[in-house]
């Protein structure tokens, strides 16, 4: 899997305890949605899993209001951001994950290969 993270801020260097970051564009929301969460947890999972980094607490960025909502990082959302990745692996291996055609296709940086976006 490749990703950017869009920021991660050492909360206490001796503990290797840190806050990640994720900046968001549209609405201002006044809460971190549940999709959010998971991103936020896969990222943390990343963090954990390359540099052993602890990560304390998730924030999200609103950058429309300029609004932060943070959450403390709870060990729960590591276990549903490692099903998450080993699902969709799998589902990938198995060719079980279909295209979903649209906009966004434009976008895609498999639409020189993919069947849908030559249409």
């Amino acid at each position: 899997m490749v990703g950017k993270i869009d920021r991660v801020d050492w909360l206490d260097e001796k503990s290797r305890s840190v806050k990640i970051i994720d900046y968001k564009s549209g609405a201002d929301k006044e809460k971190i949605e549940e999709h959010e969460k998971l991103q936020l947890a896969i990222y943390a999972y990343a963090i954990k899993d390359r540099w052993g980094f602890t990560p304390s607490k998730m924030a999200i960025i609103r950058v429309e209001g300029g609004r932060e909502i943070c959450m403390d990082w709870d060990e729960k959302w590591l276990d549903k951001a490692k099903e998450f990745v080993l699902n969709t692996v799998k589902q990938i291996g198995t060719k079980g994950f279909p295209a979903r055609p649209g906009f966004i296709c434009e976008y895609c940086d498999y639409r020189n290969i993919c069947n849908w976006a030559k249409r």
